[in-house]
């Protein structure tokens, strides 16, 4: 994570609001196309922004590499399907090969 810009801080500070820290992904993950994964935090303080959203980003980047590209992403739902890989083409055609 590099360094954040005080802007939402400062804006959040002057209203009087907490921050919700979004970590997002887009990643290949064996598939023809990108997959995007989106964890959204509980709201914090400015100055917990940074190593909240950091934290969030290295649990997602640890459950990306510890989950078969064939395989949901544990404590992640789906949303919205994407458009279908050829590689789920064929294991439809060829259902032995699963």
């Amino acid at each position: 994570l590099g360094p954040l810009r005080s802007g939402a801080g400062r804006l959040a500070a002057q209203a009087g609001v907490p921050l919700v820290p979004v970590a997002v992904r887009v990643v290949m993950r064996g598939s023809q196309y990108a997959e995007a994964f989106i964890d959204i935090g509980s709201p914090v303080r400015a100055d917990e922004l940074a190593p909240v959203l950091g934290q969030s980003l290295v649990e997602l980047d640890e459950t990306l590499a510890a989950t078969a590209a064939t395989r949901d992403l544990p404590g992640y739902r789906r949303v919205v399907a994407g458009r279908g890989s050829v590689d789920g083409w064929i294991s439809v055609l060829t259902p032995w090969r699963r």
